[in-house]
């Protein structure tokens, strides 16, 4: 039987959005998307799914390339 997967995520604050680049492209990276990211989270009366540490959000991205915008219903748990 296979272990269920489990989403890890890191986030932190950068203080010196430049200096980051510069640490990832000196590290290999290359930037492959920017654009605009937008999310918009949903929830009931009494903030059930907070509660819960879930999310349902609608997250819209606009290429910086001017090319079509996406977006999706995302539900995270």
């Amino acid at each position: 039987m296979a272990a269920p997967l489990r989403e890890v995520e890191l986030k932190s604050v950068v203080a010196d959005e430049a200096g980051c680049r510069a640490r990832l492209a000196a590290a290999g990276a290359t930037l492959v998307e920017e654009g605009r990211l937008v999310d918009r989270r949903y929830d009931l009366p009494g903030w059930p799914l907070r509660a819960r540490d879930e999310v349902v959000r609608v997250r819209a991205f606009a290429p910086r390339d001017g090319s079509a915008e996406r977006a999706s219903l995302d539900w995270k748990g």
